[in-house]
């Protein structure tokens, strides 16, 4: 049987990455909202149009943080893994 190698290092900074990037994305669609806002208040201000861009909008809002949050708990999911599988081995060091 094969043995299973992981390389701890390379997950830690995996999940680092993956938290970082959540963050970063959080901003760019923090900007997006805003933009979209901005052209519903000074370009399509009344009408249908402007009824179906203030719904998208609403949706857009309660999805922000979502995948930050996803980031930060993939982030967290690894560093456990991490550490239940120091866990497991505590016996071979």
């Amino acid at each position: 049987m094969a043995d299973i190698i992981i390389d701890d290092s390379y997950v830690a900074e995996l999940a680092e990455y993956i938290e970082k990037y959540g963050e970063t994305f959080e901003e760019f669609y923090e900007r997006y909202l805003t933009l979209l806002r901005g052209f519903h208040a000074r370009g399509v201000s009344s009408g249908n149009t402007a009824d179906a861009i203030q719904s998208y909008i609403a949706t857009a809002e309660g999805l922000k943080n979502y995948v930050a949050d996803s980031a930060g708990v993939l982030g967290q999911t690894l560093r456990e893994y991490l550490n239940e599988v120091d866990e497991a081995d505590r016996y071979l060091y």
